[in-house]
């Protein structure tokens, strides 16, 4: 039974209704799970065509290489080339591909302007007479972590004892 579905496997017939040992030659899972109830071998149950003996047959007669001249003669086949170049699917264009006899579209001018002093040329932050920020001189204390207040305690009572020693 595989999902909810039962297969009928007949060892007699070499036949299974999920019928890959029909088409393969092989016994499938569902003849292979059969096999140790009926104590029978599965090397029984595979084609003929598997068989050492067809196997043997097969190459019991020599097979003769080819010249390596001939293999040379034959190759006027062109040469293999590399598939062509296709595009890959990305994000499409923002704006449209204007032909060579088309002008370019004006811009907006780039110049920017200080929002403290009204200059053109830099913004707030590239300002150079901006106030300078004070709580960026202060130092701000960290937590320290529980083991390293463990690991200071420690220190101090050591030598603390041995001042006392």
């Amino acid at each position: 039974m595989e999902n909810g579905k039962q297969y009928v496997v007949n060892f007699r017939d070499k036949y299974c209704s999920y019928q890959e040992w029909s088409i393969s030659g092989l016994p499938c899972r569902h003849v292979v799970a059969c096999v140790p109830r009926t104590m029978g071998k599965l090397e029984d149950l595979c084609d003929e065509y598997f068989s050492v003996k067809s196997y043997l047959k097969t190459y019991e007669t020599v097979i003769h290489p080819l010249p390596e001249a001939d293999l040379d003669a034959h190759n006027d086949i062109e040469k293999l080339q590399p598939p062509p170049f296709k595009r890959l699917a990305s994000r499409p264009r923002s704006s449209r591909r204007r032909a060579a006899c088309e002008p370019t579209p004006r811009r907006r001018s780039s110049t920017v302007r200080c929002s403290i002093y009204k200059h053109f040329g830099h913004n707030k932050k590239g300002c150079q007479r901006a106030p300078i920020n004070d709580k960026s001189s202060q130092k701000v204390l960290q937590p320290i972590n529980i083991y390293t207040y463990i690991f200071i305690t420690c220190i101090l009572s050591n030598a603390i004892k041995m001042m006392l020693l």
